[in-house]
């Protein structure tokens, strides 16, 4: 996502700032992903390439919403990340 160093890669001394060279190491752990269209903060095309990165076992759920979810039904939205949760755990041993 162009944060850190400009090759995105980890030099000595200097990691990496960009998640998206983070992300890839949860997989294929379940992950998921709430973001928001209209995003000013996190723009979409960031959510997408870091959702990209993230790899195997990533979701992204897209809501119609800016940054802090204004005008949603935030209970809704917690309620697809519960169930999110209690899927994914319930495969884990």
């Amino acid at each position: 996502l162009g944060l850190g160093a400009s090759d995105g890669k980890e030099t000595p001394g200097k990691p990496s700032l960009d998640p998206a060279h983070h992300v890839a190491r949860f997989a294929p752990r379940p992950l998921l992903m709430v973001s928001a269209r209209r995003d000013t903060i996190v723009l979409p095309v960031f959510a997408r390439a870091l959702h990209s990165a993230a790899g195997e076992g990533s979701r992204v759920e897209w809501h119609d919403t800016d940054h802090f979810f204004s005008g949603t039904d935030r209970e809704k939205i917690l309620e697809s990340v519960a169930e999110f949760l209690k899927t994914s755990l319930s495969s884990v041993k």
